[in-house]
């Protein structure tokens, strides 16, 4: 009866884990999503929201630090359960990065004004949606340990690449034009990037999602590899 109930208390203190992960997603997501709003609608109220939520998700990952700490000091947790808590613990550091990224961008808003045409616009959100999706879905893919869906995350990070690549060039032959804002194009420039390393994130988050599954360590540069290897041939 004991074990049974020191067995459940364990599992208990797995699903918290996991649960305050998804919390902390769900907080970047929402960070995130924000922060492209007030870029495209230059709105600086929403901006300043972003920049005071970024402390929410710091406070998110110092308890995921802790428990994490509490579990493995406490439970001498072994194979499968090891692995759970330490990619938890490894997302969550990608996630207050991704928190951090969001800020940036809040920030750049907060301090600028951006004036941009509506074909520039539209390229953004274009990229914010793949990089929010990818996002969003990553996190359903560790709160599940679904395999196939991190999977998934390779494909939707080159997608967000090429998408940044091109607003990036779109953005560098509007500097050239004189009637372009050089700070404005050099703020979005920053602001693709921030985007970008986003994504990098979500994929950082799928990788671990499939370690903790399987065991199996840098699937996606073992896809890099496979993709390089057709190409040469």
């Amino acid at each position: 009866m004991v074990n049974d109930h020191i067995s459940r208390t364990y599992d208990e203190e797995l699903s918290n884990l996991q649960d305050l992960l998804t919390k902390m997603g769900n907080e970047c997501f929402e960070m995130v999503e924000q922060a492209v709003a007030s870029v495209i609608d230059n709105n600086k109220e929403i901006a300043q929201q972003v920049i005071k939520r970024d402390k929410m998700v710091n406070a998110i990952n110092a308890e995921i630090a802790i428990q994490s700490q509490n579990i493995i000091a406490l439970r001498s947790p072994m194979a499968n359960d090891l692995r759970l808590i330490l990619t938890t613990f490894q997302n969550s550091l990608n996630l207050e990065r991704t928190g951090d990224l969001a800020k940036n961008i809040a920030k750049i808003v907060a301090k600028n004004d951006l004036n941009f045409d509506h074909e520039i616009g539209k390229k953004l959100d274009t990229i914010s949606r793949a990089v929010l999706q990818n996002l969003s879905e990553v996190i359903a893919a560790f709160h599940d340990l679904d395999i196939d869906k991190a999977r998934q995350s390779y494909d939707a990070d080159k997608f967000i690449d090429e998408h940044h690549d091109n607003f990036s060039a779109t953005l560098m032959n509007n500097l050239k034009a004189e009637h372009s804002s050089v700070q404005t194009m050099t703020h979005l420039l920053f602001i693709s990037r921030h985007l970008e390393r986003v994504g990098d994130h979500a994929k950082n988050i799928a990788e671990a999602t499939i370690y903790a599954a399987t065991g199996k360590m840098n699937q996606f540069d073992e896809f890099d590899d496979q993709h390089f290897n057709v190409i040469s041939d």
